[in-house]
């Protein structure tokens, strides 16, 4: 524990934290104790995070690739999604995975479409793990020179 924090006084209400843990008020009682700083939450606790699925649709397809092609290709890769249509049985997704030269999207699909066969595949499952339905997603490699370099094709891709 940080040196300023009052073990004794954070001891005697180690209830409270307890009996509030995994609640709203469990965070600002925790951030009372030990930091004596009154916290808010920002979001529900039931939403977890800010981001929405298609965020998570291309960093699942970014994650595959830099796995099979961290040596290749290291990190100038990029995904966006171009369409994301979720329907009652099925989630369809469009993704397009931006390289900087004809080498790079050599590497990324592979001969005869292997490589980024298997990268499809590979996301595919996490995604339907994600979303606990089939997914069908479709990939496209294409070239993009210098969009590493550019300020304003980084912030297209979502980086900021």
């Amino acid at each position: 524990l940080d040196g300023n924090v009052d073990k004794r006084k954070l001891i005697k209400n180690i209830k409270s934290v307890y009996r509030a843990k995994g609640t709203n008020r469990g965070h600002e009682v925790f951030f009372r104790f030990l930091f004596d700083l009154d916290s808010e939450t920002f979001y529900p606790r039931e939403q977890i995070t800010d981001r929405n699925e298609r965020f998570f649709a291309a960093e699942f397809v970014r994650e595959k690739l830099i796995e099979r092609l961290n040596k290749e290709v290291p990190h100038q890769l990029s995904v966006t999604i171009d369409d994301f249509k979720d329907s009652k049985n099925i989630i369809h997704i469009n993704a397009c995975i931006w390289v900087e030269k004809q080498g790079q999207k050599n590497i990324v699909i592979g001969k005869d479409g292997k490589v980024l066969k298997e990268i499809g595949i590979n996301a595919r499952k996490e995604l339907e793990n994600l979303y606990d339905k089939k997914v069908n997603l479709k990939t496209w490699v294409k070239i993009k020179s210098k969009w590493f370099d550019s300020k304003t094709i980084l912030k297209e891709f979502g980086y900021s």
